[in-house]
């Protein structure tokens, strides 16, 4: 239940939200049926279909941080996990509020945490209600293959936040997400600082919960002008070129990062015909 109990291990649930209030409420719902006592950090950025009012009134003990309606997922995350950071938790879960949690989703990742004294990131798969398939969670470190729930912990790279278990420890040696990324990026790059810094990334035992896919190919807009496809580029949906070039130079080195950007650039400029010809496999938006 969500609760300001601290007399058993302190966590602390970081979220952020803008206006789907009925997954926000949903994905409060279900946390508040786990069995664990936690304490939920919820940065609303410029709702206004309601969802702040409803969650006051619905769930008065959720801490809500004001946003200033630009911040969007990673930047919404990084508002919340700071404000958080002064409870000093012995977990942060951050949770998506499009995720729909099992009940004994936090009592899984919590045992996992455990088996690994508490030094490893914890993702927890989810599934597409509408398939009953994977839809998120890392990709398998050995096959490169998106990574199911096995009833072991598997080593993973790429992760999803949808769902991750952060113990203490790793927010002691590794820091925060990086509040440079605006949208997205800010999990996948959490999750190789992790390894960067020999802390292991591992899927969780089992799933997590439900959450539909959401599949789009964020660095080319299909079927749009020139400049409507470098708006998208450029917004904070696309894959903006100084966040491109941050997490590359972040990871790789500054010549890929370079050349990163010049390549998205260059399939920007291309009409779609071209693109189509040379990338024909490529997801279309």
């Amino acid at each position: 239940m969500i609760s300001n109990d601290t007399t058993q291990k302190k966590i602390a649930v970081v979220m952020t939200c803008f206006n789907r209030k009925e997954k926000t409420l949903r994905s409060l719902q279900t946390l508040s049926l786990i069995p664990e006592k936690v304490e939920v950090y919820l940065v609303n950025d410029g709702c206004t279909d309601g969802t702040p009012n409803a969650v006051e009134m619905q769930y008065p003990q959720v801490h809500l941080i004001q946003g200033n309606g630009k911040l969007y997922w990673n930047r919404g995350m990084h508002l919340a996990w700071s404000t958080a950071l002064a409870g000093d938790y012995d977990y942060y879960l951050w949770l998506n509020d499009d995720v729909a949690l099992y009940p004994d989703a936090l009592t899984h990742l919590l045992a996992d945490s455990q088996k690994k004294a508490d030094r490893t990131i914890l993702s927890g798969a989810v599934k597409d209600p509408q398939t009953d398939k994977l839809s998120y969670g890392g990709i398998n470190q050995s096959t490169g293959k998106q990574a199911a729930p096995d009833g072991t912990l598997q080593p993973i790279r790429n992760l999803n936040g949808n769902v991750l278990l952060v113990p203490r420890y790793v927010v002691q040696r590794i820091g925060i997400i990086d509040p440079v990324y605006e949208h997205h990026f800010g999990d996948v790059d959490y999750g190789l600082t992790a390894k960067e810094n020999d802390v292991e990334v591992l899927l969780g035992s089992h799933y997590a919960g439900e959450c539909v896919a959401n599949s789009m190919d964020r660095n080319r807009k299909r079927g749009v002008s020139l400049a409507q496809r470098f708006s998208f580029l450029y917004s904070p949906f696309g894959s903006p070129p100084r966040s491109i070039f941050h997490f590359f130079r972040k990871h790789k080195n500054i010549f890929y990062a370079s050349a990163s950007v010049v390549y998205l650039h260059a399939i920007n400029l291309m009409p779609d015909g071209l693109f189509d010809l040379i990338f024909p496999h490529r997801q279309k938006l």
